[in-house]
């Protein structure tokens, strides 16, 4: 739990991981990756696979600006 409570509110959607590795980061937690054995939806290369993309690319953004904007640098 200290690194929900250091990081504080979280971000919607794809933008959660992205903001919980740089908050964890910034105060000082060190990161360790698993291996899960997951499947990821199949959108293809179609419309739908770069809208999917698209908001994906745009909760990165906005997780990454309120990143900086807390003064969370790397």
């Amino acid at each position: 739990m200290a690194v929900l409570d250091a990081v504080g509110d979280f971000f919607e959607g794809f933008g959660v991981e992205v903001a919980l590795t740089v908050g964890a980061l910034h105060h000082g937690f060190r990161l360790l990756e698993v291996p899960l054995a997951m499947k990821h939806r199949a959108y293809g290369r179609g419309l739908k696979g770069l809208r999917h993309r698209g908001r994906q690319g745009i909760h990165i953004i906005k997780a990454l600006w309120q990143c900086y904007k807390r003064g969370w640098h790397l």
